[in-house]
């Protein structure tokens, strides 16, 4: 039955999911093709094949993955920053900003991400582990409860945690400074 279809498709995704999140890129992509040859509509299953394909530095297979998430559903949010870190990877600056602009719209937690943009640093990079952090801020904002619906709450554990994470960039900003005083004293003593 078409229920028993998406269902599997669903599961396939989250398989997906679960893959990215342990960095199998490679089996994250064959599972999100599944769930995508279960049920070709599935706009989570686009959004972890982008994912999957970004890691692996397929920029323009990402962008077509990311393209057809946004065509199934032109307000996600999620969606467009995925076409926007596929635009990054390739170079086209404009498109990149102009995605960006519009998740930002759809959904204030992307305007920090609009801010970085714009400044000129670099959003994502499949080799530094710090992008990580980008995937995990959003699958925290974007998580759903086990009916398969938006968790509300996901707003409440993000704040949360960015509570957390900036007295845990305190406390070793602070650190870094001793660090550097003590290494000072030190290098004045030796001379």
């Amino acid at each position: 039955s078409v229920g028993q279809v998406r269902t599997a498709s669903e599961v396939a995704a989250q398989a997906a999911f679960q893959a990215n999140g342990q960095h199998e890129f490679e089996a994250a992509e064959a599972a999100a093709r599944q769930a995508l040859r279960l049920d070709p509509t599935n706009v989570a299953a686009y959004q972890e094949l982008a994912w999957s394909q970004l890691y692996q530095k397929k920029p323009q297979e990402a962008l077509d993955s990311a393209n057809r998430a946004v065509a199934r559903d032109p307000r996600n949010a999620f969606s467009l920053v995925l076409r926007a870190l596929a635009y990054e990877q390739l170079g086209k600056r404009a498109e990149m900003l102009a995605d960006l602009e519009a998740a930002a719209k759809l959904d204030a937690a992307f305007a920090n991400h609009l801010a970085v943009a714009r400044s000129g640093r670099r959003l994502f990079n499949p080799d530094n582990k710090a992008s990580d952090a980008l995937r995990r801020l959003i699958d925290m904002a974007y998580s759903v409860d086990d009916s398969g619906e938006w968790d509300g709450g996901a707003w409440e554990k993000l704040r949360e945690w960015r509570v957390q994470l900036l007295i845990l960039l305190a406390v070793v900003v602070a650190a870094a400074a001793l660090v550097l005083r003590r290494r000072r004293v030190v290098g004045a003593n030796m001379v």
